[in-house]
């Protein structure tokens, strides 16, 4: 094809449709389809663009008849971005068998899994308004001494118990007797 004129006829040939279809696909008139396939004739800028647009054809080729006709769609590789987002190969076999698995059944994970979200959150929040009233940083068990090892837990067991209804036995500092 040597003219941008034949250039969209061939496209409207390659995609099987009548001057009249294709025209209403664009939104220009029939008469305008067969003025642009003649030889010759000048079409618009404004035509080339909805041609390109409505039937993704690759401007370029239709211009100048270089490339491809038809866009190349961005593609999307899942095991690439996986790996540039540091997923292990186990990771990745188990997103890989979710999207294997039937739609209901996905969706069930789906479920479960979105109220275990919701369950984490909650409790993040928790500790977060907890913490919220200490001071200080909180250390990780190996950080701590053994004096703020059990200043922890009897924090946690006095919590805990608070939280289940239930009067403490245990004196302050006696962990040895939290279960009393």
């Amino acid at each position: 094809m040597n003219t941008l004129n034949e250039r969209i006829r061939e496209v409207r040939k390659y995609l099987g449709l009548s001057q009249k279809d294709f025209a209403e696909k664009v939104g220009i008139s029939q008469r305008s389809v067969s003025w642009g396939e003649q030889p010759g004739n000048n079409v618009p800028d404004s035509t080339v663009k909805s041609l390109c647009i409505v039937f993704r054809i690759n401007e370029a080729w239709l211009r100048t008849g270089e490339g491809d006709m038809l866009e190349q769609p961005e593609t999307f590789s899942l095991d690439q971005y996986l790996k540039e987002n540091g997923c292990t190969a186990l990771e990745m076999e188990i997103v890989k068998a979710y999207f294997e698995l039937d739609f209901d059944t996905r969706q069930k994970i789906f479920e479960s899994f979105s109220h275990i979200h919701s369950r984490v959150t909650a409790a993040k929040e928790q500790l977060s308004a907890t913490d919220a009233g200490q001071q200080q940083e909180a250390k990780t068990p190996q950080e701590m001494t053994v004096a703020e090892l059990h200043a922890e837990l009897d924090r946690q067991i006095a919590e805990e118990k608070k939280r289940v209804g239930s009067v403490s036995a245990s004196g302050p500092g006696n962990s040895e007797t939290a279960t009393g």
